[in-house]
């Protein structure tokens, strides 16, 4: 018998959500995280982040590692924003680069521009060719998720240059991973951090067509790798090197964390989050538009609510904290979830306005 407590125990520990990382055990969890996103709602030049795992400043040592070019920028789910190191620019463009020698019109003028000229920013671009920058970005940002041009995000200027992928990496060669062989190391990675996993999680993380993982995690499952199990009405896979772990009941630790939508657990768990808490479940207490869910609040390793409000450049609004627990227990915890809530959203700037409903 699989434990769902000892999975969630599992998942916590690996994902230094029971402790923080030292900085070696960081850079392990940020390859195995990869591809990191910055937060979902951030100004430009934002570096990643692997919010609440760090035991030291964690902005400042992310800032240095894209600094010294450990970490690289590129467009990879779905053509987001995120971070790899680079010495595994070949694993991810084995599975995220598109169409590399099948350049539009418009993407070999941009190309054969920054062959001609140099490093170029989207600045200079458009007073050598006259076109605007709304013309230029798409472009570069097609170019980007081909592996054909590098953006060279070093500090959080908003003007960044541009190079051709080929000058700033001439040493790696893109095309010598298999993309199945890859998709096998992204699941066993995956299947590590996520303890328990289906193809779903998996879309929704690496943002790549379901039917890709199938045909992998069955690999893997042929191999042995991998094995499918069952937690309650729950059908997945864990790794089969898990199975001793997870036969012996054991539970996370307690504690409350609020995570940003684009951390690495909530993406994971994105299409189960969407279906358990849908907004239209809500009464928001006659708000002229209906809340956006802005962070996940996981307690005591489970997910069992959301904060509401809305994104803005300035101050976000916290118009409600929504949570799934019995009203005892919502109550009790009351203050410790509202500090986990204001360590991540500043009291002053963005007060919380309600409680499971009610005003504070």
């Amino acid at each position: 018998m699989i434990y769902g407590s000892s999975v969630r125990n599992l998942v916590m520990q690996r994902q230094f959500l029971d402790r923080k990382a030292y900085r070696s055990e960081y850079n392990e969890l940020f390859r195995l995280m990869s591809p990191v996103r910055t937060p979902y709602w951030c100004r430009p030049g934002s570096p990643p982040s692997l919010a609440h795992r760090a035991g030291f400043d964690e902005y400042s040592y992310v800032f240095d590692m894209r600094s010294r070019r450990e970490i690289i920028k590129g467009r990879f789910q779905g053509g987001g924003i995120a971070y790899i190191y680079a010495d595994e620019l070949p694993l991810f463009a084995s599975v995220y680069s598109r169409d590399r020698r099948k350049p539009s019109y418009d993407e070999f003028e941009i190309l054969e521009l920054l062959e001609r000229e140099g490093p170029m920013t989207i600045r200079s671009i458009k007073e050598v060719t006259g076109l605007l920058s709304k013309q230029i970005s798409p472009v570069l940002h097609r170019l980007q998720q081909k592996f054909l041009v590098f953006e060279d995000q070093v500090d959080d200027e908003w003007d960044r240059a541009w190079y051709l992928f080929e000058t700033e990496f001439p040493d790696i060669i893109l095309d010598e991973s298999e993309k199945e062989e890859t998709l096998k190391i992204l699941i066993s990675r995956f299947a590590y951090l996520n303890v328990f996993i289906d193809t779903k999680m998996l879309k929704s993380h690496y943002q790549l067509p379901e039917e890709e993982f199938q045909a992998a995690v069955t690999k893997l499952a042929s191999e042995s790798t991998l094995k499918r199990v069952t937690i309650g009405d729950e059908e997945g896979f864990v790794l089969s090197e898990d199975i001793p772990l997870l036969e012996k009941e054991t539970f996370p630790p307690g504690g409350v964390f609020v995570l940003d939508r684009n951390d690495f657990l909530c993406k994971s768990n994105e299409s189960h989050l969407s279906e358990k808490f849908n907004n239209e479940k809500h009464d928001f207490h006659r708000t002229p538009v209906k809340p956006t869910m802005m962070q996940f609040i996981l307690v005591d390793g489970d997910f069992k609510g959301y904060t509401a409000g809305y994104f803005r450049i300035r101050p976000n609004i916290l118009e409600d904290i929504v949570l799934d627990l019995e009203e005892s227990e919502a109550i009790n915890r009351k203050e410790e979830i509202l500090e986990a809530v204001r360590l991540v959203n500043d009291p002053d700037e963005s007060p919380i306005k309600r409680y499971c409903g009610e005003k504070l």
